[in-house]
């Protein structure tokens, strides 16, 4: 176990503790209890693909998916990006702001900016290729 992992278990076990001084009712160790367990699960599974990427390939990704959120979340996203790399939302934006020049491109209904609109989509492409 490294030094990291140990000091992760005595964050958890100071956290439990606090909880039993508390006097905290079980619904709410147990749903602790299972945020600790998703923790560890995801902590290990995040190690074991770091440990077994590719250094070469820079878009070396990993999705977590849970199930069973309790309200009011419906979904969670983690993302973790290197110095300089975009986020899904900075992606969507980026696809939205093309998106809408295309558009507004073939509203006009003319070709003035038809070279130009397809050079910005075609850097959009190739600097963000899977």
């Amino acid at each position: 176990m490294s030094l990291s992992d140990t000091k992760r278990v005595l964050q958890w076990n100071v956290v439990m503790e606090a909880l039993a001084d508390a006097g905290v009712d079980a619904e709410l160790v147990a749903m602790v209890e299972h945020a600790r367990a998703v923790d560890m699960t995801v902590h290990m599974i995040a190690s074991t693909l770091i440990g077994g990427a590719d250094t070469k390939q820079a878009k070396n990704y990993i999705k977590v998916e849970m199930v069973g959120m309790l309200p009011p979340f419906d979904r969670m996203y983690i993302e973790l990006a290197r110095p300089g790399g975009k986020t899904s939302h900075e992606l969507r934006e980026l696809l939205r702001g093309r998106l809408e020049q295309a558009r507004n491109w073939l509203a006009e209904g003319g070709e003035d900016g038809r070279d130009a609109v397809l050079r910005d989509i075609e850097a959009a492409l190739s600097a963000e290729a899977p």
